[in-house]
């Protein structure tokens, strides 16, 4: 459902719709979307209903997401063409004020051009939708080894989204599992550092988490905080958990804790080299379709002891099954 209330050429002036006028157009707006959940609904209780450029607060139970407006490539542009950090922001208040449910809208453009993962990693960090709106098979496969990493962790609205007690929130935390999506923003025209404060969040402190630093493509450790140092107007994004499993890949994966141990089982196109990272105590044993892995081989695996992270290396040939066994 597209423009309610404000459709594209009616006469109302552009400098009148960026404004906040009344209640009106919002009441009718209301209306339609309580006409299509009832039609909808009544016919599939499970419909998918995604609307946008009207979001009042009384159509909650009408719509499956509410996307802000249109969207541009550009980090920052206003409404009704807003960019990455207008999308970001008009999340942040849905869920916190509206109780909505938001999508952070189309991914549109140049798949290639630097920032495009951005939407992406916003969406992960506040556990929302987006919607990629280019033909993914036209990535070359490196590029499409980026996307694929992002999405395979890319599961909306499972899980729980945490802020920090800012106005707006500079630091989000989205826990689903063991997992912990945390994003860092900069709102202003110079650099800052920030700090990732976890029982600002409500995350537990006092055991180290092993973090995946996805811009910086980095490793790390934190017990109880991190100084986030950011450019002017940007955004970061930690893939955090602090019991031993997948951090990172782009396979897709399946997790299971045994004794002594974890099994996962990844998965891929045959096209690009299989790679995942884990967080793992010192490993006894690892082993790859019930074949022990040698240090450093293709396939193998090597471990950074420093950060608690465990990197396998395997080739994309239907399922693969990862074991990992610790010491007694």
């Amino acid at each position: 459902l597209d423009g309610l209330a404000d459709a594209e050429g009616q006469l109302i002036p552009l400098a009148v719709r960026q404004m906040w006028h009344g209640a009106a157009p919002i009441q009718r707006a209301s209306e339609i979307y309580a006409l299509f959940a009832r039609e909808a609904f009544a016919r599939r209780p499970d419909a998918y209903i995604e609307t946008g450029w009207m979001t009042p607060v009384c159509a909650r139970p009408y719509a499956t997401t509410f996307r802000y407006a249109d969207e541009v490539e550009d980090y920052l542009s206003p409404y009704p063409f807003g960019g990455f950090e207008t999308h970001f922001d008009y999340a942040v208040w849905q869920t916190l004020l509206f109780g909505q449910r938001p999508n952070m809208g189309a991914n549109t453009g140049d798949p290639n051009r630097p920032d495009a993962l951005t939407w992406l990693r916003g969406a992960l960090a506040l556990g929302a939708q987006a919607t990629l709106s280019f033909d993914l098979t036209r990535l070359s496969p490196e590029r499409l080894v980026e996307y694929r990493a992002h999405l395979t962790h890319l599961r909306p609205f499972e899980g729980e989204t945490r802020f920090d007690a800012a106005v707006p929130p500079t630091t989000v935390a989205h826990v689903r599992g063991p997992l912990v999506y945390t994003g860092v923003i900069n709102r202003e025209d110079r650099a800052r550092t920030i700090r990732l404060d976890l029982a600002a969040l409500g995350l537990e402190t006092g055991v180290p988490y092993t973090y995946y630093d996805v811009e910086n493509r980095g490793f790390g450790q934190l017990t109880d905080g991190l100084a986030v140092s950011l450019p002017p107007r940007s955004f970061r994004l930690l893939v955090m958990r602090r019991t031993p499993g997948v951090l990172w890949t782009p396979s897709s994966f399946e997790e299971t804790p045994e004794p002594g141990g974890l099994r996962v089982v990844l998965d891929g196109p045959p096209q690009v080299e299989g790679m995942a990272w884990l967080a793992s105590p010192p490993p006894a044993a690892v082993l790859l379709d019930g074949q022990p892995l040698a240090v450093g081989a293709t396939p193998g695996y090597q471990y950074d002891a420093a950060h608690g992270v465990l990197q396998v290396r395997y080739a994309h040939n239907g399922p693969r099954t990862l074991e990992v066994r610790w010491p007694e």
